[in-house]
């Protein structure tokens, strides 16, 4: 069955009483798994979620989990529903949109407290950032900034940024700075605050 076409491993993957519903699925995952696992791996880096670097491959083995999850309940819905199966580039593309829900979904769900962070939570964040071999620098960091009298928010915005390794979108969907903060005006902070640090000879970096 190596050799067999997409519509005929589509519709035997997706028949579990055919003969070949088994030997269709060896073969499924042999030719995509790895592009399966790829696609999964490069949507988790672009979460860029500091609390994600401690069980990345974890996460990622899930993810990949979840997604066969996706293709075969309800009777494989998920492949039946791909609606044009002599375009091996087009089901590419499909395999594709199903790694990037399935792990947009995984975020959300598991690792939500570090996307979606209420005000008062935030600190806690910021908090867990200090408790690391890297402790000393934190603190000199944070009294540097405050002895500039930058404020609490912006000094925040800086560590989520720099230190926790949180990119644009994630800062600009956080309830604290929620249509408070433009793109540019993240730019123009951070690189402030690099200004001030390096005056110092601290670069803001773990």
């Amino acid at each position: 069955m190596d050799d067999f076409k997409l519509p005929v491993l589509l519709k035997n993957c997706c028949d579990r009483y055919s003969l070949q519903h088994q030997a269709a699925w060896f073969v499924f995952m042999k030719r995509y798994k790895e592009f399966i696992y790829y696609n999964v791996t490069i949507r988790c880096k672009d979460w860029n979620i500091a609390r994600l670097n401690f069980q990345f491959n974890e996460v990622v083995n899930d993810v990949v989990g979840s997604v066969i999850n996706i293709l075969c309940e309800n009777d494989f819905r998920a492949l039946k529903n791909f609606r044009n199966p002599e375009n091996e580039k087009q089901f590419h593309w499909y395999l594709i949109t199903i790694c990037h829900h399935a792990t947009a979904r995984y975020m959300k769900k598991y690792l939500k407290r570090y996307i979606e962070l209420d005000p008062e939570e935030m600190h806690e964040t910021i908090n867990e950032m200090a408790d690391d071999s890297s402790g000393q620098l934190y603190e000199s960091i944070v009294a540097t900034l405050r002895s500039h009298g930058k404020k609490e928010r912006d000094i925040n915005l800086f560590l989520l940024s720099v230190w926790g390794r949180f990119d644009k979108k994630m800062l600009l969907s956080l309830p604290g700075y929620r249509g408070k903060i433009t793109s540019k005006m993240i730019d123009n902070s951070v690189y402030r605050m690099r200004e001030i640090l390096r005056e110092y000879g601290i670069d803001g970096e773990i």
